[in-house]
């Protein structure tokens, strides 16, 4: 009575088979009424195919990735037919006789001959192609021996008094230099560079700087993959890791974040009756007092006041009027929707802590050569209005006879006079 219609897919980007297709092979067959029931066979998610295809895939990538790493050193030994240790050689003199001498110089020549060849095969065999296989990564730590060049360097610097002496004062002059600047001298006045007491001590360091290097595979010219490294600046690792990893960013980010979310708890319990209202000055309004501070508070209903009020200084008198006589079209809008809109003109991010946060959160890294090493140091400075003491970070190069890099910063400051903030 009822035949059964089975329908199956050809090859087709679409799941489903098509209803006018189920409808005509329905007709066909001489069926009045078509009752369609989809079913969907779900497989399941370990079945036996997905786990010999994934073993398969395993399998293939394993021995590629060997493939590709496998490394053959071969090594040739080379059957020498002189006797070992000196041998005698007949050399004849002026008067015809011969005379049997010791020949070390044969070896020696021998072995430099050796030793050239071997250059010219490793440059020969340099690399044609490298593929990076990953990020930069830190070389491992290495230290300095007593006969390498920088820890004698080291050694004769700390021995001699008057380099000694020399390297402390000018590193005091360069600093209280640097106080002599119009920005400090308005805070501190003129600088004694005579006058202030220092503490410098020396630091070397017990091996070279970091280093960081980036895996890979390399092609050489006879084709064959070998698996290499290569050398990456201090600056791009540092660079990079910054880019991947925005700590200092999200930190100063959050920093922000927390501040406003405690403003807004604040206002909340001020609202609901929780805590008592305190003034708190937002940006423009510190900004504002720190240019004019003795101006007064301006009125809302006061066109002038409304011009002082713009950050672009004293405006235009046609555009104080036409400010005071058209209301922004967002005003209406506002009023109609029942809330305030937030003023496009008002910062939404205090840069100036952000700022302050990003830095301490990132400091700046000093860059050390091999060979050079580091001053700590505090150093008074002293003014006609206040003293100050530095905390420096220098690294000094040997080398090149003078300091090349630097991190200053304020330890602690006092004025010379200091009068009651309570009043007479």
């Amino acid at each position: 009575m009822f035949k059964a219609q089975v329908l199956r897919r050809s090859f087709s980007l679409w799941n489903r088979v098509p209803t006018s297709r189920i409808v005509r092979s329905a007709a066909r067959d001489g069926h009045d009424s078509v009752t369609i029931h989809r079913v969907r066979i779900s497989k399941p998610f370990l079945s036996r195919q997905r786990l010999v295809g994934a073993v398969a895939i395993a399998t293939a990538t394993y021995g590629l990735g060997q493939y590709l790493g496998l490394e053959v050193e071969i090594q040739e030994e080379e059957v020498s037919e002189k006797k070992p240790g000196r041998w005698q050689k007949q050399v004849r003199k002026e008067d015809g006789t011969l005379e049997e001498v010791d020949d070390q110089e044969a070896n020696e020549e021998e072995d430099e001959h050796i030793d050239e060849e071997d250059e010219d095969e490793e440059d020969y065999d340099d690399a044609v192609l490298f593929f990076p296989t990953g990020l930069s990564r830190p070389k491992p730590k290495t230290f300095y021996r007593g006969s390498d060049p920088e820890w004698q360097e080291f050694k004769r610097i700390s021995q001699d008094k008057a380099k000694i002496d020399k390297i402390r004062q000018d590193l005091i002059n360069l600093v209280r230099g640097m106080v002599d600047a119009p920005e400090f001298a308005a805070k501190i006045g003129p600088v004694d560079h005579k006058k202030g007491r220092t503490w410098i001590e020396f630091k070397f360091p017990d091996g070279p700087p970091p280093e960081f290097e980036r895996p890979g595979y390399e092609l050489t010219e006879e084709l064959e993959w070998r698996k290499a490294t290569r050398d990456v600046e201090p600056a791009h690792h540092s660079r990079i890791n910054k880019l991947l990893l925005p700590t200092a960013a999200a930190g100063a980010l959050y920093e922000d974040t927390k501040r406003k979310a405690g403003q807004t708890w604040n206002d909340l319990a001020v609202y609901m009756g929780w805590a008592e209202k305190n003034e708190q000055f937002t940006v423009q309004q510190m900004m504002q007092q720190t240019k004019n501070p003795s101006l007064p508070s301006p009125s809302a209903g006061s066109p002038a006041t409304a011009a002082s009020a713009s950050p672009f200084g004293t405006a235009l008198p046609g555009a104080s009027q036409q400010t005071a006589q058209t209301p922004p079209s967002g005003v209406g809008s506002a009023k109609e929707l029942n809330f305030v809109l937030p003023d496009p003109k008002a910062l939404t991010l205090d840069l100036g802590q952000f700022r302050q946060n990003f830095q301490k959160a990132n400091p700046k890294h000093l860059h050390v050569p091999r060979g050079a090493f580091f001053l700590h140091a505090l150093i008074e400075v002293y003014g006609d209005r206040a003293r100050v003491t530095l905390n420096c970070l220098a690294v000094y190069d040997p080398k090149v006879g003078r300091f090349v890099g630097m991190n200053v910063n304020v330890w602690n400051s006092a004025a010379l006079r200091q009068s009651p903030k309570g009043g007479p």
